[in-house]
């Protein structure tokens, strides 16, 4: 927490925005990303959060038109303590 912008995931105004997420847990991942709703790329569905099966893929395209700092975290608590947790960071 001493750093919490070190890993961000930098992101320019504008940008389309591809996320791909794997699984490769047994568990069930519920994500859900702040500041936007995005499009799964298998469907025209969209969302602001997915559930990442086990042993899965999940890939998401966002447009970035909503400045500012945004996370993305796992709706299980546990799994935000244990760091699964993305910060989406506007630069210049």
């Amino acid at each position: 927490m001493k750093k919490p912008f070190a890993d961000a995931f930098d992101i320019i105004l504008d940008e389309r925005v591809q996320v791909k997420m794997v699984n490769d847990t047994t568990m069930w991942h519920p994500t859900h990303l702040h500041g936007y709703s995005f499009q799964l790329t298998n469907n025209d569905a969209r969302k602001d959060t997915v559930i990442v099966r086990p042993k899965e893929t999940a890939t998401f395209e966002f447009d970035a038109d909503n400045p500012g700092q945004w996370i993305a975290h796992r709706h299980n608590a546990y799994h935000a303590e244990r760091g699964m947790i993305g910060l989406f960071s506007y630069v210049k």
